[in-house]
């Protein structure tokens, strides 16, 4: 079974995606950067790894960009061992450049901007294997 972190604040859009991905595996939802970090670790010092990781950007306490990063540098420094990355897909309402280009460089997989087709993050989804 998979297991999904989801850390977005908007507590409705949580429920949305959390129904919509649910019988994809466990969704455990976080509404901040600093609490999505510490899930990860809580993960990995337990084993049991996250396969795929929502994340919004403009997030309370340490934002989406940011706690990707640290999430990848994690991956990297605790576990280099582990071959398959976490996946990870930031929906944000913000569609700049400068925005899309600094999420790919903290290690985001994929980016979708709000409001998007449901059938879009599902696209997505089956794009990272995810079926």
């Amino acid at each position: 079974i998979m297991k999904i972190l989801i850390a977005e604040d908007d507590l409705a859009f949580t429920e949305f995606i959390k129904k919509s991905i649910e019988k994809f595996g466990e969704c455990i939802t976080v509404d901040n950067g600093a609490a999505s970090i510490t899930a990860f670790m809580n993960a990995v010092n337990n084993n049991d790894f996250f396969d795929l990781i929502i994340h919004d950007i403009e997030i309370p306490r340490i934002n989406g960009l940011d706690a990707i990063a640290i999430i990848r540098q994690i991956e990297k420094v605790i576990h280099p061992q582990k071959k398959e990355k976490t996946k990870i897909i930031v929906i944000s309402g913000h569609s700049d450049k400068d925005n899309v280009i600094g999420c790919f460089k903290a290690g985001c997989d994929k980016y979708i901007v709000k409001p998007f087709d449901i059938v879009k993050l599902f696209a997505i989804l089956e794009s990272l294997g995810i079926k």
